[in-house]
Parts: structure tokens; sequence; C-alpha cells
């Protein structure tokens, strides 16, 4: 174990029916687009992201949030798009899992670069799955706050406008225990960048460096 992890569990709020997003027993699937998915309180559930669909968030609103009160795991498996937080409380460490087999990324402008939610969740990200990353000239970025991390696929770093004067690191993945694997390739959205990463057992870091200082650059479509 990396450090303490402390768990706390959310108000327990009422599940929504999104037409998107249809709930047998313990299975969901998500097709289409559904917009700030609140599942609620339950345990024992597996979420699937289809190919083809969309979980979004807006308006700084999480895309998937989730609260297990139980020992029963919850699954989320993205095989789509997850475009916003992910947030998931667990009721003990470990008893959840995410994997990304999909895109896991964010581009709501209202939602600040901030961490996934996952403190008592395991992540994997297989070869198939990419998770991309805003950072910013003052130093924040998107990262991954979990349990534990397997991590394969891609890492993508999305710049965004600012002036960058000089390196910045962004830690990206925050993991109580060790972190299992390493991504398959790592790249950023601007050429006038290099891009390093570093891991120290329970840490991910990014270091982007800019090739010309004082540099103010526009982001790249996605």
């Amino acid at each position: 174990m990396c450090g303490l992890l402390a768990v706390a569990l959310a108000v327990l709020a009422p599940r929504p029916a999104f037409a998107a997003c249809d709930q047998t027993g313990s299975t969901v699937n998500c097709t289409g687009t559904t917009t700030n998915y609140n599942a609620g309180s339950q345990g024992g559930v597996t979420f699937t992201v289809q190919p083809g669909a969309t979980i979004q968030g807006v308006g700084g609103t999480s895309a998937f949030s989730l609260t297990n009160p139980t020992f029963s795991a919850d699954r989320l498996i993205n095989n789509g798009t997850i475009d916003g937080l992910v947030d998931i409380v667990s009721s003990v460490p470990g008893v959840d899992s995410f994997t990304n087999n999909g895109v896991l990324k964010i581009t709501d402008p209202l939602t600040n670069l901030t961490s996934h939610s996952l403190f008592g969740t395991d992540f994997t990200q297989s070869s198939s799955g990419t998770f991309m990353a805003r950072v910013d000239s003052a130093g924040f970025n998107d990262s991954l706050l979990v349990n534990s991390a397997t991590l394969a696929g891609r890492l993508i770093i999305v710049v965004q406008p600012g002036l960058y004067t000089s390196a910045n690191t962004y830690t990206i993945i925050t993991s109580t225990n060790t972190i299992v694997g390493a991504f398959d390739s790592a790249s950023v959205t601007s050429p006038f960048f290099t891009l390093s990463l570093s891991t120290c057992a329970c840490n991910l870091d990014a270091t982007l460096t800019p090739i010309c200082k004082f540099w103010s650059l526009p982001i790249r479509s996605l």
C-alpha cells in the first residue's frame, strides 16, 4: 500500500431513467448518447458503454457518477466514449472496477481541469483504450485518482491555449497501490512540445517542455 485511503459515502441520489442507458436487473447497457448519467446508489451492477455510444458530461457535471454502499462489485466497462468526469464512490477500496477499452476524455469547457474521482476503484486500460488528459500553462491537468492502475493503450496530452514559458510536470495518475504496466504510446496534441513520462511506484508524471519559449498556443480540434 502506498498511502492511506479515505473513503466517504456520498448522499444517496435517486437513479434517473435514461433512454440511452437501459437497466435490466444487474446489467446496464448504454447506447446512443447519454448526458450527465447519475447511476445513483447500487451495488453488484455492470455498466457497459457499447461501441459507438457516448456518455457525456456538460455544464461542469460529471459524465458518469455512482455510489456503491455495498460489498458487491460495481463494474464500469467503456467500449465507446466517456466524455467527462467519472466519479465512483466505493464502500471499501478495490471493490469496484473501471475498464477503459474505448476513449476517456473531457471536452466540456465548463469542467475544470481536475481528477476523475476513483479512490476505491481499480482502473484498467486495455491496449485498445485511450486516455486523453488536458493540461494548461498554469500547471493544472486532468488525472486519474484510483485505488490501483493497470495500464496499456494510449495516453494523449491535450494542450490548452496559454503561454508556456518553461517545462511543466503534471501528475497524470495517482494510485494507492503500485502502478502495473505502462501506456503503449504517449503523444501530445501540439508539435511545439516534447513529452516525457516518469513513473514512481504510485504516481505517473508527464513532463511537457516547450520547444519554443513564449509560444502562445491554440488548441487543436480532436
